[in-house]
């Protein structure tokens, strides 16, 4: 699975969302086959009220876009047939008219006319739609990952897109053309503030543009005060996604599991037994790809990469809460290891 496919998974592209978002929907399959009779599929059980939720505005939303593309292919036929309707009749009826041409070309550009406003519309009007399922997915998942007595004052924002710089000032990844983002979340971890977001990074290459990050960024702040960051990178499978601007800083640790990197001499007194611990603790798993960890002085990033099964919003499949289940354990430790920093 190529993880740049978070960047392609639109639904219909243009139709429902903005460029301003980084759209994640997985797109709506045409169903232009006969099926064979088959037993009705077994409705998912969800473990809260929250991850129902979801799964609910999902089919609600899923009608609507059905329908919306209904409506539009019966209005594209509709003008459709009147636009060759006017264009055979008339000239039938009015051989040598002057008033032909004007005729006809006055009804070419009503009808456009309609069939543009219309479409500004029903795009306007299915945005609008798409960001209260938007609300309705992370607002629930929030509800959902920090539901415990250690998260407080939680705030989603809609369609929560951080500035570039907290994705670039990491450090982590160099020559950096893009950044998107979405559903960024602030939130306190035992009064300790956190911010994080659903975030894709993207570079330049000779042929294409290439991810160098997809999953979930966290921002917070520390008290560290080395002079020189240091670097945690917990190694994944070959989906990972390596920091890619680390050649001029010092290997100090490297296995099979973990590198760290960093040119802060001291810097086995920061990464403490206690850190180390929790480090160690974080380990990749089928959603997890990898973990990059970024402590500036002021500043700890951590970068956890994930695949598409929690990066991608459901539409035409039913809604799998296993990688939110995940990620709320995941998120957890991430939590655990920005407190101890402090």
């Amino acid at each position: 699975m190529e993880r740049e496919t978070v960047q392609n998974n639109e639904v219909q592209a243009e139709e429902v969302s903005s460029n301003e978002e980084m759209p994640q929907v997985e797109q709506v399959k045409e169903e232009n086959a006969v099926l064979e009779t088959q037993p009705e599929p077994t409705k998912p059980v969800y473990d809260s009220e929250e991850l129902q939720a979801i799964e609910d505005q999902r089919v609600k939303f899923l009608g609507e876009y059905r329908s919306g593309n209904r409506i539009k292919s019966i209005v594209f036929f509709v003008v459709m047939f009147l636009m060759v309707g006017t264009f055979l009749i008339i000239p039938n009826v009015g051989q040598g008219a002057s008033w032909q041409l004007p005729v006809m070309i006055t009804v070419a550009v009503v009808l456009l006319g309609c069939v543009l406003a219309f479409s500004f519309l029903t795009r306007k009007k299915m945005t609008e739609k798409m960001r209260n399922y938007f609300s309705v997915f992370y607002g629930n998942m929030n509800k959902y990952v920090f539901g415990s007595k250690n998260f407080e004052k939680v705030v989603f924002e809609n369609p929560g897109k951080i500035e570039d710089h907290l994705f670039i000032d990491s450090n982590l990844y160099k020559d950096v053309l893009e950044v998107r983002s979405r559903g960024a979340t602030t939130f306190e971890y035992e009064k300790k503030p956190i911010l994080v977001c659903d975030c894709a990074g993207s570079v330049k290459t000779d042929k294409r543009v290439a991810p160098i990050f997809v999953g979930k960024y966290l921002v917070t702040g520390n008290k560290y005060e080395g002079k020189e960051p240091i670097y945690i990178y917990i190694k994944g499978d070959q989906r990972s996604l390596p920091p890619t601007n680390l050649e001029d800083v010092k290997v100090v640790k490297d296995d099979a599991k973990i590198a760290i990197y960093s040119n802060d001499s001291k810097w086995e007194k920061t990464l403490n037994t206690k850190v180390m611990k929790i480090v160690n603790s974080m380990k990749p798993n089928k959603e997890l790809v990898d973990i990059a960890i970024s402590i500036q002085p002021g500043t700890t990033y951590i970068a956890l990469g994930y695949d598409d099964p929690l990066m991608v919003i459901p539409l035409d499949r039913p809604f799998n809460q296993e990688p939110v289940k995940g990620y709320k354990k995941d998120i957890l430790k991430a939590c655990q290891l920005a407190k101890e920093l402090d």
